[in-house]
């Protein structure tokens, strides 16, 4: 444990609890924007950023001195979205392992922190040794007697922000105060990812296919990569790629912890901007004008010019995404198109369907996260949000190095 002081005021939730967790890629672009990425961090660090408004004398001094005094200082603070409850007293004589309801999808970690925590004045910190299933055993047993039901949190050990500005709204509270907290290395602790999403593949890659909340509207940015040169009056462009780049933002919004680690599982699994997956555009790139049969290969479409614009990608708009009401997806690529509304794809649709009423149709990106870092905004403990930006690339098959 690093640690040297310790910041135990809670949340306000009213104002969210921001969690992320941030990789570091390079990312190496060619001319013709072919990529090679290497990955330079093992694990990913851990930010916390969270509002806190005191209520009373005693608050308010503990935030003053505790951020008086923190120059320089390594904090421990609960990482409050991360709760857990003991199922049983706890106490000097019941050793060093105990139950908790829950501590799956939760950041703890062997060799890290936790604390137990009633309030700013009544706690008690000590290290995991080993995570069972809803137990911890710890690496010595606890001096005072905590009752079942109290809370115990894994801990961010890092520095604040070197200056922090609140307002005064009476003699003794203040305003909101918003602290942030980066994750500070501590060689002691056995660094854990996620793993495990339930992604299905396609061409042995995964497809993320989490469905955005339109609550927010996606948020596209087309790219393009001319070399222009101007004259007096005159410029001449070449490029060495003849395709562009979208990035996109989703926001996806999450009512089950389960449902949001998800997320996490994949994003570690990815290292952040390293690796490659699939993910549909979820906008009516094509517009169906027919039903289709479960033998067709050749579909009825609204004119996309697919010919003149996407017959000579390498992967962005030659691969289709249907996803069906009753949640069946299909994947097919597509091959050709005979007529200016028609295209062909390479097998079966293996489903029929007798209307287009509710059935999205888009093209499958080939991409990967635009950004290092995901971050977890928790309206409560299991309501989250997370606003994702996605960029595609232009091979099937990326090159990607890892040190």
């Amino acid at each position: 444990m690093i640690a040297e002081d310790y910041f135990f005021l809670p949340p306000d939730w009213q104002y969210q609890v921001e969690v992320a967790r941030t990789w570091r890629t390079v990312v190496r672009t060619s001319v013709d924007r072919s990529e090679q990425r290497s990955s330079i961090k093992k694990y990913p660090a851990k930010r916390l950023n969270f509002t806190v408004v005191p209520f009373s004398a005693e608050e308010n001094s503990y935030i003053r001195r505790k951020l008086y005094k923190g120059t320089g200082k390594i904090f421990g603070v609960p990482l409050w979205t991360d709760r857990c409850v003991t199922t049983q007293e706890v106490n000097p004589g019941s050793g060093t392992t105990f139950t908790v309801d829950d501590n799956s999808l939760r950041q703890f970690e062997v060799g890290a922190p936790i604390v137990l925590l009633q309030d700013i004045n009544n706690y008690e910190i000590t290290e995991i040794v080993s995570i069972g299933s809803n137990s911890f055993t710890i690496d010595s047993a606890f001096v005072l007697t905590w009752p079942s039901g109290t809370s115990i949190y894994p801990m961010v050990q890092g520095r604040f922000l070197a200056s922090h500005s609140i307002t005064e709204e009476t003699t003794w509270g203040h305003g909101p105060l918003a602290i942030e907290i980066l994750e500070e290395y501590d060689g002691d602790i056995i660094r854990s990812l996620f793993s495990g999403s339930s992604f299905n593949t396609y061409l042995n890659l995964p497809v993320f296919n989490l469905e955005p909340n339109r609550v927010s509207s996606p948020e596209s940015m087309f790219e393009v990569f001319p070399e222009i040169t101007t004259f007096l009056s005159k410029s001449l462009e070449y490029s060495y790629s003849d395709e562009g780049a979208i990035r996109t933002r989703f926001l996806f919004s999450f009512g089950t912890r389960t449902d949001a680690y998800e997320l996490v599982k994949f994003f570690d699994e990815c290292r952040g901007r390293l690796e490659n997956f699939w993910y549909p555009s979820w906008t009516d790139d094509i517009s169906l004008t027919s039903p289709f049969s479960s033998s067709d290969t050749v579909l009825d479409i609204e004119d996309i010019e697919w010919a003149a614009y996407w017959s000579d990608t390498k992967a962005n708009g030659r691969y289709l995404y249907v996803l069906l009401p009753d949640g069946t997806e299909i994947i097919r690529k597509i091959l050709s198109a005979p007529s200016d509304t028609q295209i062909e794809v390479d097998s079966s649709m293996g489903t029929t369907i007798t209307s287009t009423a509710g059935v999205i149709c888009c093209f499958l990106y080939m991409g990967r996260f635009f950004s290092d870092e995901i971050v977890l905004k928790y309206f409560t403990e299991t309501y989250v949000d997370s606003s994702v930006g996605l960029t595609t690339i232009q091979d099937v098959r990326g090159t990607t190095t890892t040190t």
